[in-house]
């Protein structure tokens, strides 16, 4: 699956999420940090807009995207200039 949203990294905690929930890698010993070295390792940084492919879960009871990959957003201006269809009645 994928997931396009706003990457946030909390270095003090070696976390990241997307919109609010946590990257993991699924497997790794420390399933968090290692997802925040690979997010960083790429050249991503805080509030940039990204696409993550992989899978939801949960480690614990917390909700995480288990990550496979991650890439730039990339908004088109076309994209950005379509306006938004009415709301339905």
């Amino acid at each position: 699956m994928q997931f396009d949203g706003t990457l946030t990294i909390d270095d003090n905690r070696k976390e990241s999420s997307l919109d609010g929930t946590l990257l993991a890698t699924q497997g790794a010993a420390d399933p968090f940090g290692d997802a925040t070295s690979t997010i960083e390792n790429h050249g991503f940084g805080n509030n940039q807009s990204v696409r993550v492919t992989g899978n939801k879960g949960q480690l614990g009871n917390v909700n995480v995207i288990f990550m496979t990959s991650i890439q730039k957003l990339v908004v088109t201006e076309a994209a950005a200039a379509a306006p938004t269809p009415p709301a339905r009645k």
